[in-house]
């Protein structure tokens, strides 16, 4: 039997300061996060004999691409390099809003929020699918380096999405491993307009809770229905909210920090 691994680490290199992937199996100074290529996601849709991905819409072409594998698997698949890495690093990329509610859902993590990816990868000539997927949240590194993980809800959310991916033929059975950053590159602007969006939104479900008051009393009251567990902006500053009976608005002070400057970000509803 055949076994290839490959670590790709998946981050983002924004203004934001570096950080560090924490990967027990790599060198004892791994690389900074990076982002996959964009040209990666020109695969999606494209024959998986072709070295592209699909993504299967129902159990039955999962059970017939595993069925077609399972009768076929003495067929060995000619060397691919990796046409298989490169097919799913493109489908965790193109599918990173949907990975995103999962661990959204199951850990409310924050942008920094790392997470270790283990996906098991079983194929021949007849193509390749993922068989098993394992997901564990970063918490940190030991005093000797290696990674402290924890068990997460997301884990068999992530795994329904890997499982439905047609992939390019390939020599029997790989792993690959990811470091995943919560965040996939989203810039901190992008991800504070995101933010205030959906408390423009939660303010509205608020208001149809609590008829006749036109204001909460503090932004966080609007956590719950914003599914935030903080009310900080990506600069590690509150957001500030302007409420009156004619409408509501959120503020951010931007990168630089300091409210009333040029950089002030703001979304009024």
């Amino acid at each position: 039997m055949r076994l290839a691994v490959a670590v790709v680490l998946v981050g983002c290199t924004s203004q934001q300061p570096a950080r560090q992937a924490v990967v027990p199996s790599a060198s004892p100074s791994p690389p900074d996060l990076i982002c996959p290529p964009s040209t990666l996601s020109a695969l999606r849709g494209k024959d998986p004999n072709d070295g592209g991905y699909r993504v299967l819409q129902d159990d039955a072409a999962v059970e017939a691409l595993n069925a077609a594998i399972k009768a076929r698997e003495a067929d060995v698949a000619p060397e691919d390099g990796h046409r298989r890495f490169d097919a799913v690093e493109a489908a965790l990329h193109d599918m990173r809003s949907e990975v995103q509610a999962c661990w959204r859902d199951a850990d409310h993590p924050t942008p920094e929020t790392q997470y270790e990816l283990v996906l098991t990868i079983y194929g021949d000539a007849a193509g390749s699918t993922v068989m098993g997927t394992t997901v564990k949240r970063v918490e940190g590194a030991s005093a000797d380096g290696a990674a402290v993980l924890a068990d997460t809800n997301a884990e068999a959310c992530v795994a329904r999405l890997f499982a439905r991916l047609a992939l390019p033929p390939g020599r029997r059975l790989a792993t690959s491993h990811w470091i995943v950053r919560s965040d996939f590159c989203t810039t901190p602007t992008a991800l504070a307009f995101g933010t205030m969006s959906a408390y423009a939104d939660a303010y509205r479900r608020w208001r149809d809770d609590h008829r006749g008051v036109s204001c909460p009393m503090a932004l966080s009251d609007l956590n719950s229905y914003a599914r935030r567990t903080s009310a900080d902006d990506p600069w590690s500053r509150s957001y500030v909210m302007h409420c009156s009976a004619n409408g509501f608005e959120i503020v951010s002070a931007g990168p630089d920090r300091e409210l009333g400057t040029a950089d002030d970000l703001s979304l009024r509803r």
